[in-house]
């Protein structure tokens, strides 16, 4: 995950400068001191960074106002004060995770989280991040809004799950707004990879997983080229990408961080052990974290191939 820390003085700087060594194993974490707001905040929002202001309040709404007026806002935003006494969540990007940054960024500086119309916030955001969290791709976005809707005022939706696997890999996984249907007639919410139902929403299951490693420092251009270049070979589109899937080690790749929140694809890493590796070659390592990634009976689109230091698989898994 790429975060963006904004400051605007020598006090607020040295601040920026702690929360980002505290962050150093979570997050990809740059800097900006006395640069114009709202043009930060406009890069964040192209490159799917999450931001954290270190300003007056008042300040950074103001410098989030124009893509608020627009609805581009789609990335979490909190501000925390140079005392670092208070944050606050002032945007809740697209899964409500303004909450959880502010939480962090308070936990991590003994400050106080001020979170307001948190629980509202969380009923909004729960189809979207149910949806993430789980490879769903959201296929009729008007859909959201009027569930989104219904479930804050206490209403529960049902869900059809048209696949057996799909079923089995969710159970357990739904939340409290959310009930399992057996009966698509009676359903709000249809998880398909076809359209089974007008009037509701559509859920489809992503499911290709890809397996990525780098051998040195890449940029984001080059991991681009590489990674579309063989989805196109492949005739698999971007947004049908579930994950990047890679091992622990590579967890705070920068490039690889930026590629995926630009991209707004999950980025998922796994211990060695998690993958069963020793001394394997980079191809295996790859083609491990996509099966991994992909679940029981995944099957190996793609075996690892390597470009200029850039190695990568495709799984799919199974629906």
């Amino acid at each position: 995950m790429v975060l963006y820390i904004v400051s605007f003085s020598k006090k607020g700087k040295y601040l920026a400068e702690d929360i980002k060594r505290m962050f150093l194993d979570k997050y990809v974490v740059a800097l900006f001191d006395n640069e114009n707001a709202t043009d930060i905040a406009a890069r964040a929002i192209e490159d799917g960074a999450w931001l954290l202001y270190i300003a007056p309040t008042d300040k950074a709404v103001a410098a989030i106002s124009p893509f608020v007026k627009k609805k581009t806002l789609d990335i979490p935003v909190a501000v925390i004060d140079e005392d670092a006494k208070f944050v606050l969540p002032i945007a809740s990007g697209d899964l409500g995770q303004g909450t959880t940054l502010a939480v962090e960024v308070a936990a991590a500086t003994h400050g106080e989280p001020v979170l307001t119309m948190a629980k509202d916030i969380e009923k909004k955001k729960a189809i979207d991040r149910f949806a993430k969290d789980n490879y769903l791709k959201v296929q009729n976005r008007e859909m959201v809004t009027e569930l989104s809707k219904k479930q804050i005022r206490g209403e529960i939706s049902k869900v059809f799950v048209d696949s057996e696997y799909i079923s089995r890999f969710l159970e357990g996984k739904y939340p409290p707004s959310m009930k399992k249907t057996e009966d698509m007639k009676e359903a709000n919410i249809v998880i398909s990879q076809d359209n089974l139902k007008d009037g509701v929403l559509w859920l489809y299951p992503r499911h290709f997983f890809v397996g990525i490693t780098c051998d040195g420092e890449k940029s984001v251009d080059e991991l681009s080229d590489f990674i579309l270049g063989i989805l196109n070979a492949c005739t698999i589109d971007l947004m049908d990408v579930a994950a990047i899937a890679t091992t622990d080690e590579e967890k705070v790749d920068v490039d690889i961080n930026r590629f995926t929140a630009k991209n707004r694809i999950p980025f998922v890493t796994f211990s060695d052990e998690a993958l069963g590796i020793k001394d394997e070659e980079i191809g295996a390592v790859c083609e491990r974290a996509a099966m991994v990634a992909a679940g029981e009976g995944a099957e190996l689109l793609m075996p690892g191939i390597t470009e200029n230091g850039i190695t990568m698989a495709i799984a799919r898994r199974k629906i």
